[in-house]
């Protein structure tokens, strides 16, 4: 969680100040502090029974939403030869198992996300459950295009 926290205050979508390296350490403090303070919290919550079910149905619904990146990169090991094919020449996998780990990855995390949001045993599909996750989704998809419209095209930035 705290790299996630670094990397977004790097890439300025959230504030800068969890991007702050330690001197000493070399290492992101603001960030694993942040970190600490909103496990701390989880922590507690989970320890009491009135909300330990709560918590349990949106760590399923959480588990839907990292599943999501898995399915971007999976489509984009199957398209790069198509796409990219300068960057495509670098990458020591090529060629059919390049795509076939991209399907494999996508499979995998659709398999997933079906189980999870189908299965009552893993607590994602509850109506609160689906609406949290769709919301999830939408949230993320509006910081995206707006941090996107703001400063362009983020993966340029991110090889720059």
């Amino acid at each position: 969680m705290s790299r996630g926290l670094f990397a977004y205050s790097f890439d300025r979508l959230i504030p800068e100040w969890f991007a702050k390296v330690s001197d000493r350490t070399h290492s992101p403090i603001n960030a694993l502090a942040g970190s600490i303070i909103v496990m701390s919290g989880f922590f507690v919550l989970v320890i009491m029974p009135e909300s330990a079910s709560y918590v349990y149905l949106f760590s399923s619904v959480a588990t839907v939403a990292y599943l999501f990146p898995m399915v971007c990169l999976g489509l984009s090991a199957i398209a790069i030869v198509l796409r990219r094919r300068q960057l495509y020449e670098s990458l020591p996998i090529k060629g059919w198992k390049l795509a076939g780990l991209g399907v494999l990855a996508v499979l995998f995390s659709r398999l997933a996300e079906y189980y999870l949001m189908t299965v009552s045993t893993f607590g994602a599909n509850t109506p609160i459950g689906l609406g949290v996750q769709f919301g999830a989704w939408a949230v993320f998809a509006i910081i995206y295009l707006y941090a996107r419209l703001r400063r362009g095209d983020i993966l340029k930035l991110a090889f720059a």
